[in-house]
């Protein structure tokens, strides 16, 4: 087990391979007080116990467990166990949690032991014999996990006699004692395994080096970066390049003529600057499924939700959990994001007038309970009456009058006698929200307005309201108590209507002989004819401002779609379920996002997020269609990298060379790929034109 330094704590999981051998080793760092230090793992038969010592001033910690299978849990505690795992290599990271805000976390890795049984049959049988010679028999037949030896001795005489031959079968079954990535199926035993690996970080890169092995030819260097590269050297040592911060996995083994011997592993940390600033946490929103396989169902759902509001904050409150350790809160509406406390309420500042629906979460030592939701509006400063004057001269004399300002339209009559509703709560269903309160002292009926997606206001006698055929959205009620003297101060709450993500994008070309345009695109610009061709075929769609944006740098919720829209040209579909990406929210996006996670074209910036705002490198453009073409089943050409500002090490070269080999880019210049500028929109549209072409056509281009 080995301390592991880690700044961008979620990138553990898109970094794993399943089944890595046994120990993970970092070079050791200075211990620093702000984060958990002196990490420990213990390992049961399907058990793993993670102890470590307490980082000043954390209120709480995430403890992110990845391998065979992938937890996440919050605790306030200094240890944790988890429960009914599958042997394997697991790799547990604890983040320290002050004022809701994550920390710099640090990683220790455990191993869970396949179990050993041995069986052992002995079978005595006499027979009766004359021969006068000596035969030994002696068989050995061997799998990867059983060994079996049968001895066959009989005994001559000179004279008839009987004899006793003894047959001893002994099976042993003995664990794999060194399970590699993927199957080996050329092996070479004689080959040890390299000795010495060591890994040195830069600042984008990390370079692994080993002793050499006797007999090895070459080696092999495997590395899991989004998705699983595979690297050979007739060297000791190599460099990955353009990697971006987190936890990286090496495996290197000696390869002879015989096959290649045991790999050895390592893990090395890129260490993000300082000045990085960390945004989201991991909490589920409604709709995604729960990170913790095993939820722990004694955790009750948050009650007595309230909200308050003022200018630009809001508070939010909930009644303390039996067990909990600590809440998650979701918020949906004009803000998307994610806090965690282990209070029982929490003030969110800085918001723009509108709607907003928060979900409270207990979390335990054991998982998550189920959510509990409430909503608030955040009211727009109402604006001056407004005021005119007007002057009028009258001869003879001259005499100036001014004019009222026109009175503004009467608000209800106001009774201050009257309370707000309490407990305020709503129930929401696919198409409906129920709406309840306590009564109000002296009220003849109550006055209910719905803000949102819905704008209308009913009054009734009871303490309750449903309102029916809604559509998925936010909606936000304000109830006032009314009597015959007007109305009370008004008691808010709001929910949220879930609706289905739609399904995959579908290329949807226009119709023969229709024309398209945007104001911002001309056939003499460069890359013009490409986009408009490219938005005639249905591969990219408008910016949203209406027109194309060809300039602009495109981000990673950008190139989703047209992504998902040459997947299908390729023949590919888009597998059901879920996405863990919990920083898009429910719609179009989101399902796009799903489908290329599902079919391995992209495993997210970390295991939780898609960083839908993130530019995108032309470098990782290259990566993104390349590893969309080879899931589709088909092969890249053989070619040489051609570009002298790509770094052959880096993770994108094989992706860029192969991109160039299908003719669709030829670079910035004939030896440029300009592989860390960002993509623009207009170079999308030519890009995903071309390789639509040359799917359709089998020809490819030449350009960006």
């Amino acid at each position: 087990m080995t301390r592991l330094r880690v700044t961008v704590v979620y990138a553990l999981v898109a970094l794993l391979m399943t089944g890595l051998v046994l120990t993970v080793h970092a070079q050791a760092q200075e211990p620093d007080q702000s984060e958990p230090t002196n990490l420990s793992c213990t390992a049961g038969s399907s058990s793993i116990t993670v102890r470590w010592d307490a980082a000043a001033g954390a209120d709480s910690y995430d403890i992110l467990v990845a391998g065979e299978q992938q937890i996440q849990r919050s605790t306030t505690a200094t240890s944790a166990t988890f429960n009914d795992l599958t042997p394997g290599l697991y790799l547990v990271v604890v983040t320290p949690i002050r004022d809701g805000e994550p920390g710099t976390g640090n990683g220790v890795s455990c191993t869970i032991q396949s179990t050993t049984t041995t069986t052992t049959t002995t079978t005595t049988t006499t027979t009766t014999t004359t021969t006068t010679t000596t035969t030994t028999t002696t068989t050995t037949t061997t799998t990867t996990t059983t060994t079996t030896t049968t001895t066959t001795t009989t005994t001559p005489t000179t004279t008839p006699t009987t004899t006793t031959p003894t047959t001893t079968t002994t099976t042993t079954t003995v664990p794999p004692t060194d399970p590699a990535p993927e199957p080996d199926p050329d092996p070479s035993p004689a080959l040890d395994a390299p000795g010495n690996v060591s890994c040195t970080a830069g600042s984008s890169s990390i370079t692994v080096a080993w002793n050499a092995v006797t007999g090895a030819e070459s080696y092999q260097i495997l590395v899991w970066v989004d998705a699983e590269i595979t690297r050979s050297t007739t060297g000791t040592s190599i460099t990955f390049s353009d990697l971006q911060p987190g936890l990286y996995l090496f495996v290197v083994h000696a390869v002879g003529s015989d096959g290649r011997g045991p790999g050895r592993e390592i893990g090395c940390a890129l260490v993000a600057p300082t000045t990085t600033t960390t945004t989201t946490t991991t909490t589920v929103p409604p709709t995604d499924p729960a990170p913790d396989p095993d939820p722990e169902p004694a955790l009750g759902a948050p009650g007595n939700l309230s909200c308050t509001t003022n200018s630009s904050s809001i508070a939010v409150a909930w009644g303390a959990v039996a067990g909990a350790e600590s809440y998650d809160v979701v918020v949906w509406g004009q803000m998307e994001t994610t806090r965690s406390t282990t209070g029982t309420s929490i003030t969110f500042s800085g918001l723009q007038p509108g709607a907003y629906v928060f979900a409270v979460y207990a979390v335990g030592s054991d998982g998550s309970g189920p959510g509990s939701e409430v909503g608030c509006l955040v009211h727009a400063p109402d604006a001056p009456p407004p005021t005119t004057t007007t002057t009028t001269t009258i001869p003879p004399p001259p005499t100036t009058t001014t004019v009222p300002p026109a009175e503004p339209e009467p608000e209800p009559v106001s009774d201050p006698e009257l309370a707000a509703p309490a407990n305020l709560s709503c129930t929401a269903s696919s198409s409906s929200i129920t709406v309840t309160w306590g009564p109000v002292a002296g009220a003849a009926s109550y006055e209910i307005r719905v803000v949102g997606d819905l704008e209308t206001t009913r009054s009734i006698a009871a303490t309750s309201v449903t309102f029916e055929d809604l559509q998925p959205g936010i909606y936000v009620f304000v109830v006032h108590a009314v009597t015959s003297d007007g109305r009370g101060t008004g008691g808010e709450v709001g929910c949220l209507i879930h609706g289905p993500d739609p399904p995959p994008q579908q290329l949807v070309p226009l119709p023969e002989g229709q024309a398209v345009s945007f104001d911002d695109v001309a056939d003499t610009d460069i890359l013009g004819p490409a986009v408009l061709a490219a938005a005639r075929r249905g591969i990219v769609t408008a910016a949203p401002g209406g027109g194309y944006e060809p300039d602009r740098s495109a981000t990673r919720a950008e190139v989703a779609a047209p992504l998902v829209r040459l997947w299908h040209v390729l023949g590919g579909d888009c597998p059901a379920g879920g996405t863990r990406f919990r920083d898009i929210a429910p719609g179009q996006l989101r399902s796009d996002a799903a489908c290329l996670q599902a079919v391995g074209v992209t495993a997210g910036t970390t295991p939780s997020t898609y960083s839908p705002d993130r530019p995108v490198t032309r470098a990782q453009t290259a990566s993104l269609l390349v590893r969309m073409w080879r899931r589709s089943g088909r092969d890249c050409p053989d070619a040489e990298l051609a570009f002298e500002d790509v770094d052959p090490s880096s993770v994108h070269a094989d992706d860029i060379a192969c991109l160039h080999a299908l003719g669709v880019t030829a670079g910035t210049t004939p030896t440029t790929y300009d592989p860390t500028g960002s993509v623009t929109r207009a170079q999308v549209a030519t890009f995903g034109l071309r390789l639509h072409d040359l799917i359709q056509e089998g020809d490819g281009g030449a350009g960006t």
